[in-house]
């Protein structure tokens, strides 16, 4: 079967790192209650979803040969995380991908508090994967888990944002926004968080950059805190082109 390209790619320009920042302001009012999205991240004793095998253990669908699906390399950049490229993981049934190995240390931190800077506050990393599939189908992000740590004094926020749209349509994009609220300090794992609603796929038969933004905020005036992603992993939803055309 011939192979089509898939490309994952968040360019780390000035324009770029701009519109992360102010599109993470917008998803950080976000956390109010009235989304669904909102809420407190897990403990690490309360772990969502999981790998066996190599296999994701979520049934997003239909999917093509995993055999044919290859996760290329992954490059990152922001202000959160340097720069880099890494061999990312894909799982054996090409349902999930984790951007950064678990022996890569690569950690966006942002913190709050005395001797802290706005900038300190606010931190974000992009990521370019490369990633072949077979010809005729197409893909969206339907979920995304997180790991990591929050300390936070009584009165700060952290607050996680990640986004995804395709190039060539900002308009339309998919947010994943999740705050906790101190006093806490614990490892947290998110479990497995949908994006919004409608799904945003990958053009059949036309190669597009699909870019994802993570970052990390602390909010609270002069209050102390540090947040800190360290493991972020994606599931893939799939789907036959055949079945879009004809729907």
């Amino acid at each position: 079967m011939a192979l089509g390209s898939a490309f994952l790619l968040l360019s780390f320009t000035q324009e770029g790192q701009s519109e992360g920042i102010r599109m993470s302001r917008e998803m950080g009012e976000m956390k109010d209650a009235s989304s669904p999205y909102a809420g407190a991240a897990y403990p690490i004793s309360h772990q969502g979803g999981g790998v066996e095998d190599g296999v994701d253990g979520v049934d997003n669908g239909p999917s093509p040969d995993p055999t044919l699906v290859v996760l290329e390399e992954v490059t990152y950049a922001g202000s959160g995380c340097g720069h880099g490229a890494v061999k990312g993981v894909l799982s054996k049934d090409a349902r999930s991908f984790t951007p950064i190995p678990d022996d890569t240390d690569v950690k966006i931190v942002a913190k709050s508090g005395p001797g802290a800077s706005i900038s300190d506050s606010r931190k974000n990393c992009h990521y370019s994967v490369v990633m072949t599939h077979p010809a005729g189908w197409s893909y969206a992000l339907a979920s995304a888990e997180f790991d990591g740590s929050v300390d936070l004094d009584d009165g700060a926020t952290g607050i996680q944002d990640a986004y995804y749209y395709f190039q060539g349509d900002g308009k339309n994009c998919a947010i994943l926004p999740i705050s906790m609220d101190g006093p806490k300090t614990e490892k947290f794992q998110t479990g497995n968080r949908t994006f919004e609603e409608p799904l945003y796929w990958s053009p059949c038969n036309n190669e597009r950059y699909l870019q994802i933004n993570v970052a990390a905020r602390v909010k609270g005036r002069g209050v102390r805190g540090v947040l800190s992603i360290e493991k972020q992993k994606y599931f893939l939803k799939w789907r036959k082109c055949a079945d879009v055309e004809t729907a």
